[in-house]
């Protein structure tokens, strides 16, 4: 089997793994039982999502670094092994901090570090349609955490809380480590069969510059880029942290119908993913965060302004916001790979991470302290600054790579 052929089976293990290693996005699922079965306080077990956000940076770098000596099967192999046995041991303990350091940290940094490592083999694999390829692998992920709700609540019904976690983090880990043994690389200089690529390096060029995490640093469109990711991310985790919450608050909905907007949610983010995978294939990365920016600012504003109460544009800034939230994660992958290059990929992500970290501290804390249009205000804002942040990195990369060209001029003579 070819190359060609073979990559598209490689995206589909991948796009299973993800769902498999997702385990802090179950809490929403878990907790309820487990604070019935144990009496685990709920915002205590929360933690974990929290401490799971905060840990991705530091776990990309460091995965990342031996992503460089190991490569991506090794590591996705060992990333599932552990976060199977953690997964597994978390729920042992008869302290609910074990359950949030397991769970939180162990199982999270596994989780971000096997990310990283399946991001770096799709980019490769993809170098034609490297944003349509992470597009499909977020957006397939975002469908199947969606879709897999109510099968895991049914079998914790069915079982027991604890038997059925212990079971997932069994059945996860299996999963991961057998189809990471399917996580091939393409030969070096792999380009698939009818395509090229382009001869003057641009935003949207794949064969472009090499830099590590010290020299990224240097560039000032690694700052442009993280405030650009944090006007899309506090959105998104103040939606996706709180979201039937704020439907019931806003809408005077019950629990039942609240709970439909988190799959609305992560819809618009599945959808969110194949869009801005398009956009940054054709436009380049900052175009596409642009765009995604200035989508969720008009609904937000609109529903501010006219549609206060009103569903149907309450469910539209949700899918928005959330499309907003999934192409954000797809631009961040191509933007990082293209633009600093893929040997040091691993590293670079785990230092462009870090508007992730700062995210997952913002969004949450005002989508559950303030009220729903003080929380929607505050994304207008975050939008404004990140669509103005993406104007300057559109910018600020033409600059970027007129450099790069003379120093590689330079070091030609």
């Amino acid at each position: 089997m070819s190359m060609d052929v073979k990559r598209w089976f490689i995206l589909a293990a991948q796009i299973i793994i993800a769902l498999a290693v997702g385990f802090p996005y179950m809490l929403s699922i878990i907790v309820g039982p487990l604070n019935a079965e144990k009496g685990w306080a709920i915002p205590t077990m929360m933690l974990v999502f929290t401490i799971c956000m905060w840990i991705q940076s530091p776990a990309m770098i460091i995965f990342g670094k031996l992503r460089e000596k190991w490569g991506n099967r090794k590591l996705i192999i060992l990333g599932g092994i552990l976060y199977g046995v953690s997964v597994s041991v978390s729920v042992l303990f008869t302290n609910v901090w074990g359950f949030v350091i397991i769970g939180g940290g162990i199982s999270g940094f596994c989780m971000f570090g096997i990310f990283v490592a399946q991001l770096a083999n799709v980019g490769v694999l993809f170098p034609d349609k490297r944003g349509l390829a992470t597009g499909i692998y977020y957006a397939c992920q975002s469908f199947l955490f969606s879709a897999s709700c109510v099968p895991l609540a049914m079998l914790i019904e069915k079982m027991n809380v604890v038997p059925a976690i212990i079971l997932i983090g069994i059945i996860f880990g299996v999963i991961t480590v057998v189809l990471g043994i399917f996580a091939v690389d393409p030969p070096e200089g792999y380009a698939p069969k009818g395509w090229t690529p382009d001869e003057e390096v641009t935003e949207t060029s794949v064969r472009g510059p090499e830099y590590n995490w010290i020299g990224m640093l240097k560039t000032p469109i690694f700052y442009l880029l993280l405030l650009t990711l944090i006007g899309l991310m506090i959105g998104g985790m103040a939606m996706s942290s709180n979201v039937s919450l704020m439907a019931q608050s806003a809408l005077g909905i019950g629990a039942t119908k609240g709970a439909a907007y988190g799959t609305i949610f992560f819809v618009g983010s599945g959808i969110g993913g194949i869009i801005s995978g398009l956009l940054t294939d054709k436009l380049g990365g900052g175009k596409a965060l642009l765009a995604l920016c200035a989508l969720s600012f008009i609904f937000v504003g609109i529903y501010l302004t006219v549609g206060q109460g009103v569903s149907f544009l309450f469910a539209l800034v949700v899918v928005f916001v959330g499309i907003g939230y999934g192409g954000m994660g797809t631009a961040m992958a191509v933007i990082t790979m293209n633009s600093w290059g893929e040997k040091h990929f691993g590293v670079n992500m785990g230092f462009v991470g870090i508007a992730g970290m700062i995210s997952a501290l913002v969004g949450p804390l005002v989508a559950g302290a303030a009220e729903v249009n003080t929380t929607l205000t505050v994304i207008l804002i975050v939008n404004v600054m990140g669509a103005v942040a993406a104007f300057g990195f559109i910018k600020a990369y033409k600059v970027f790579l007129r450099k790069w060209r003379e120093e590689q001029q330079i070091e030609a003579e």
